[in-house]
Order: structure tokens, then C-alpha cells, then sequence
């Protein structure tokens, strides 16, 4: 056990689950503690968690701290180095633990020692590990909440409720059940019931025979909205059964086979534990227990049912052929998806041949406008010259040879060029000017 404890903690040490910056460090943790039939809740943080664990005495103590996971992140708001002291010292709950904390381990598992018993509880939604020391009658807890929604508060609330039983050791552990069941519970009449129920109704497969919307007035992309909607119903319901499962498990190891001897006599003293009130509780929620898995079942196959219903709409708005299985409405979609990529690749294939050829324009057009500009340029200064030559305010015979009228040629041909210019200028930069005017009269 030893070496399966060290191999633990330096797994817990290597990894990331745990802050290690200071980033969130003080966000505010759960702390539940109920001694002499009396329970207190502290919100705090993990710097001041320590002090008040230390100041529990000695008598019969239910210890329960809810960690929330950081959901920018996906990490505990708290150091490694606490969180592992923390479990080991301060809870004492065994440190082979740690390698289901690392791996985020679902399902039930239990580790036995001479002093104490350890648990872990691993669902989608949590991580609930916790000890019961036989001779002191002392439970301890600790739950990481996977997703972030408060379930430590909702655990924290069934602890209270049921304070009671806190000095058996079947207390957490019956508490852990309940509350994931209630959860479960209420999630599937808010969620899975209401979707079937909202699926039937528009598809005019409800149970009440109401058949008065017509199937030709879906259209493809509401019916693929149902059928993804189906699709993660299944899912919800499988994740469900896999909790539920996991909570048999928990009753068969902890709640049912529960050995009176490995536990001191005083644990039963004052505590309705001795009588039947937990025993006859325990049977009830795992009467709870077997009634929802049948619930869970029969929606399964409600869900099972709207599967084909949707396909067959599926099938008849597009035209398939009936005999294809529900299960080929992703595949056939993604096959329409393949297609349509296939035309887009083939119309941008298409459209880059035409930009090449635009291209290849171009370069001729350039060519073409350089031939010119380069004839241009020879004609220029003979150009240029005759016309100085033939200005007739130069008399080129006479002395002087600039009139007194050559001032008439720099009288039109100066303010001429400045608005040919102007007038370019006004014709590229249009845009900038209208915004410019514009600003100058709004700010007026």
C-alpha cells in the first residue's frame, strides 16, 4: 500500500489539475461541519480552511469541504501542495485517492486500513472522496465539482438535513446517494421528459393520438434540430444509467454490507443508527433508485421510438428510400455536406482560372500601356520644342526675343494645370472628401 501511496502522490504532484499560479487562488470554498448534532457552514478560502479543521475536537465529527472546478480553466482554484496536505493530514483520507483525483476516475471505489476506510464517488458531474475513522465515529469529506453548478451547496444541504445519522459510517455515503439521485431526478423531468414531450407534440406523435400536424410542413433543418436533440437525449439517458449503476454499487459496498464490527459501539450511541430510521431510509432511496432506472429505461425507449419518427420524416421530405435506418440521417447529411464542398472547391477552381485569365489580361494591358508610354516619352521634348518654337510671343528673330505679351501664355497655362490637377485629385480621393465636408458641417 505504500508504494501504491507514493506512486499516487508523485502522479497528483506531476499534474495540472490544481492551480499553480496565483490566478483565483482565494476563491471562496465550501466547509460543512456538524459535531454534537450540530451543523455549521463556513464559505471561505483555502488559506483558512486548515485553521478551522484544526479547532474540531475530538468527539464524533462529520468534516465536508466542496471545491468548485475554476470554468475558465478547467482547474481546482486551489495549490497542489494544499490540496494534498489537505486530503492526507488534515482529512485523513488515505493518499492513493490521489490517482482518481489526477484522472478524474468515474464510478466507486473503496480502500480499507486498520483505523479507517477511504471512498471515492466518481460521476460526470463530481468527485466525492471521503473516510470514516472507526474509533473516533468521525466522517470526512471532499467534493470537486466537475462542472461549476453548486453541487457542493446541494450536498452541503442533504448533510444538514439528514444530521441526525452523522455518527454512522454508512452517513456520507447515503447522503452522497440521495443527492445524486434528487439531482438526476429533477435534471430528467427538466430536460429529457420535456424534449420528448415537445418532440412528440410537433411531430404529431404524442401519446394523447393527436395527428393534426401535417409532415410535409418540416423542413429538412428543423428536422435535423430533432434529431440532434434525440441524439443527445440518448446520451443524457446512457450517462444516467451509468450514474445509477454506480450508486448500486455504492449501496452494495457501503450501505448493505456494512460490518457493525469494525466500528466502536459509541458510534451507535444517541444516533438513530441504532434504531431502524437510516435502515429504513436506505431502503427507500434504493426503492428510489430502482423505480428511476425504470423510469430511465422507459424514456430510452420513448427516445428509441422518436429516433425512427424522425427519420422517417427525414426520409420523407428528402425522398429516400424508407428501408435506410434512422442511424444514416448523420451520415446522409454529411454526404450532402461532401457535395456541396465538392461544388464549392469545383466553383473556386473555376473562379481562380478566371482571375488567371484577368490576370494574364492585365499583364498584356500593361505591356501595352508601357509601349506607349515609352513612344510618348521619345515624342515628348520634340514636342515640347516645336510648340516653344511656335509661341508667338517669342520672337526669335528680334531682340528681345521675349515679348512683352509672353506673360499671356503663363496666365493660362499655370491656373489650367493647377485645376487639371486639382480636378484629379478630387476624382481619386472623392470619398474623402464627401466624409470631410460632411464632419465639417456636423460639427457646426
Amino acid at each position: 500500500m505504500d508504494v501504491l501511496a507514493k506512486r499516487a502522490t508523485e502522479l497528483f504532484d506531476s499534474s495540472s489539475i490544481c492551480q499553480r499560479t496565483p490566478n483565483n487562488i482565494d476563491l471562496i470554498l465550501r466547509l460543512t461541519i456538524i459535531q454534537d448534532n450540530k451543523c455549521t457552514r463556513y464559505r471561505t478560502s483555502s488559506a483558512n480552511i486548515e485553521p478551522l479543521l484544526e479547532g474540531v475536537g475530538s468527539s464524533p465529527t462529520v468534516q465536508f469541504i466542496g471545491i468548485p472546478v475554476d470554468e475558465k480553466d478547467g482547474r481546482l482554484p486551489i495549490y497542489s501542495t494544499v490540496l494534498k496536505r489537505l486530503i492526507t493530514k488534515q482529512l485523513k483520507i488515505d493518499p492513493c485517492v490521489l490517482t482518481f483525483i489526477t484522472k478524474w476516475h468515474n464510478g466507486f471505489h473503496r480502500i480499507d486500513n486498520a483505523i479507517s476506510s477511504s471512498y471515492i464517488m466518481g460521476t460526470s458531474m463530481y468527485i466525492l472522496i471521503w473516510s470514516f475513522n472507526h474509533k473516533l465515529c468521525s466522517t470526512a469529506g471532499l467534493l470537486l465539482d466537475r462542472l461549476g453548478f453548486g453541487y457542493e451547496d446541494i450536498v452541503s444541504d442533504y448533510l444538514d438535513q439528514f444530521h441526525a445519522y452523522h455518527r454512522s459510517p454508512r452517513y456520507l455515503a447515503f447522503v452522497a446517494c440521495y443527492a445524486t439521485w434528487d439531482v438526476l431526478d429533477r435534471n430528467t423531468y427538466e430536460f429529457d421528459l420535456s424534449n420528448i414531450e415537445h418532440i412528440e407534440t410537433v411531430t404529431a406523435f404524442a401519446s394523447d393520438g393527436n395527428n393534426s400536424v401535417l409532415l410535409h410542413r418540416h423542413k429538412t433543418e428543423t428536422i435535423m434540430s430533432w434529431v440532434k436533440m434525440v441524439a443527445h437525449i440518448h446520451i443524457n439517458l446512457a450517462s444516467k444509467l451509468r450514474v445509477v449503476n454506480m450508486m448500486y454499487a455504492v449501496m452494495k459496498g457501503v450501505l448493505d454490507n456494512h460490518d457493525p464490527s469494525q466500528t466502536s459501539e459509541s458510534c451507535y450511541d444517541n444516533s438513530t443508527e441504532g434504531g431502524d430510521n437510516l435502515n429504513t431510509a436506505v431502503h427507500l432511496l434504493a426503492g428510489h433508485i430502482k423505480a428511476y432506472e425504470g423510469y430511465i429505461n422507459y424514456l430510452k425507449e420513448r427516445a428509441d421510438t422518436l429516433s425512427t419518427v424522425v427519420g422517417f420524416l427525414f426520409f420523407r421530405r428528402n425522398k429516400i428510400r424508407a428501408n435506410r435506418t434512422p442511424l444514416q440521417v448523420f451520415a446522409l447529411l454529411t454526404h450532402e455536406d461532401s457535395a456541396v464542398s465538392t461544388d464549392i472547391a469545383k466553383a473556386s477552381q473555376a473562379l481562380a482560372e478566371y482571375s488567371a485569365l484577368l490576370t494574364e489580361q492585365a499583364k498584356r494591358d500593361s505591356s501595352g500601356m508601357k509601349s506607349i508610354t515609352i513612344i510618348t516619352m521619345a515624342f515628348l521634348p520634340a514636342t515640347f520644342f516645336a510648340t516653344l518654337f511656335a509661341v508667338p510671343t517669342l520672337d526669335w528673330k528680334g531682340s528681345p526675343i521675349v515679348t512683352s505679351d509672353f506673360w499671356i501664355y503663363w496666365a493660362f497655362t499655370l491656373p489650367t494645370t493647377a485645376f487639371v490637377f486639382l480636378l484629379w485629385l478630387s476624382l481619386t480621393y472623392r470619398t474623402h472628401l464627401v466624409a470631410f465636408v460632411a464632419r465639417l458641417f456636423r460639427d457646426k
